[in-house]
């Protein structure tokens, strides 16, 4: 419990246990970051450290104390020219964290570029992988928050999406063979106490049957990238959801890490809930976010992803369009008043 420097003992004839509290840290700086105050729904009053960009902020106590931290991944990149939705960023939610009288950095992940749409070079193509939020400091194990996946353009060498937090999608192909969407790896919290959301998948694309040159969908923080299940199908392939944060530093209980969408020759897919960026062409970006994904735009190059949302990147459609690129991420670090 956060707020009190109070110790018990509990003695018995043959032992003697403490138990101690963590006190509120007082906090001296929070160099590069936003300071405010949140009252949860039990009442209780939070000072929060809001940190949207930079790879030097600095969070600097003078007095030890307790802290949660909430960390986003930059979401990643999607492929451009028929390319997949990138995948969202690792969702990271830590509590309980002591921390001692020093100052710690606080490194914002950006996310992914998207791939460009023309050229013969088709690792250019790629989106690339969104990178890590990390809070770090002497004494304890640092807190990384992992970037999303990039997704696949058209007839990549790479037959396999790129892998991250959440799998970007995959993208179209000139074979009959379907592409499939990258996988996703959750980063580990140990050795500290909270959760983490990431771990899936993105999307699967089919070949040259395909009659409307589909990519698939970017892994969410919540949900796979949805993929293209038949050989011979019209459907688009929205980006997987990412997850909802609630009652931790705002009453609007955003969501992060959501999946760019696949493109689709006609309508691509939708960016998932958490910033994903819509598939090119003209589809939707994910909303119920920090900042919502941007809608692709009509001439089909995929939306961007919305910005401190870890969000993936929308696929970009054929004939040379570019993929969006990934949303940065976030932390917010938190403490009671």
């Amino acid at each position: 419990y956060q707020g009190r420097d109070i110790v018990f003992k509990i003695e018995e004839a043959s032992a003697t246990w403490t138990i101690g509290f963590i006190p509120t840290p007082v906090v001296s700086s929070y160099t590069g970051g936003t300071a405010g105050t949140y009252t949860a729904d039990n009442g209780t009053v939070y000072v929060t450290y809001t940190y949207l960009s930079g790879s030097s902020n600095v969070f600097t106590l003078s007095g030890r104390g307790g802290v949660e931290i909430l960390l986003v991944g930059g979401g990643g990149g999607a492929g451009g020219d028929l390319g997949g939705g990138g995948g969202g960023g690792a969702v990271m939610k830590i509590t309980d964290l002591s921390l001692s009288a020093q100052s710690h950095t606080v490194n914002v992940g950006t996310g992914g570029a998207g791939g460009t749409g023309s050229g013969a070079n088709n690792t250019s193509k790629e989106g690339t992988v969104g990178n890590s939020s990390i809070f770090s400091g002497a004494g304890f194990t640092s807190i990384t928050s992992t970037g999303g996946g990039g997704g696949n353009p058209y007839n990549n060498n790479n037959t396999v999406a790129i892998s991250g937090a959440n799998g970007g999608g995959g993208g179209n192909s000139s074979s009959s063979t379907y592409s499939a969407g990258g996988a996703g790896t959750s980063p580990s919290i140990s050795p500290h106490t909270g959760t983490v959301h990431a771990g899936f998948d993105g999307g699967n694309a089919w070949g040259a049957l395909v009659p409307d040159h589909q990519g698939g969908g970017g892994g969410g923080a919540n949900q796979v990238g949805e993929s293209i299940t038949s050989s011979n199908s019209t459907q688009n392939a929205n980006g997987g959801n990412g997850i909802q944060i609630s009652d931790f530093e705002s009453s609007s209980d955003y969501y992060y890490g959501g999946g760019g969408g696949g493109t689709l020759h006609s309508t691509g897919g939708n960016g998932g809930l958490g910033g994903g960026g819509g598939g090119g062409r003209a589809a939707t970006g994910g909303g119920s976010a920090r900042n919502t994904g941007a809608t692709a735009t009509a001439t089909q190059a995929g939306g961007a992803a919305g910005a401190n949302t870890g969000g993936g990147g929308g696929g970009g459609a054929h004939n040379g369009y570019n993929g969006g690129n990934g949303g940065s991420g976030i932390i917010v670090v938190r403490h009671i008043q």
